[in-house]
């Protein structure tokens, strides 16, 4: 799939068009997608529970990937193009906003 990519062939993987569609619904253009994971990958995953780093995808023989998940990141869009955060700000907040949702594992002490 990689070297496909890198051919200039597209390729699309299982749900990648319901993944665009809700993105698109949620405000998100190619260009703003691309940097909202491309900003992810500056900010370890460890940094945050609700870091999509958690729940990476499985394609068979596709490369691993990390999900779009509606509900976390409808919001990115605006908070970028509306109320003026840089792209790292906006997904900071948007993963701390999420934090609640992601439980921390209980020890078992």
């Amino acid at each position: 799939m990689s070297s496909a990519i890198k051919r200039g062939i597209p390729i699309a993987g299982p749900g990648w068009v319901s993944t665009a569609d809700a993105a698109r619904s949620d405000g998100f253009t190619p260009v703003l997608y691309q940097t909202l994971f491309d900003t992810l990958q500056s900010i370890p995953r460890t940094a945050f529970r609700s870091h999509p780093g958690h729940r990476q995808n499985g394609h068979g023989t596709y490369l691993p990937g990390t999900p779009y998940e509606s509900e976390l990141w409808c919001d990115w869009p605006k908070l970028f193009l509306a109320e003026g955060f840089d792209a790292h700000a906006a997904t900071t907040l948007t993963l701390l906003r999420a934090e609640p949702k992601f439980p921390r594992p209980r020890s078992n002490n």
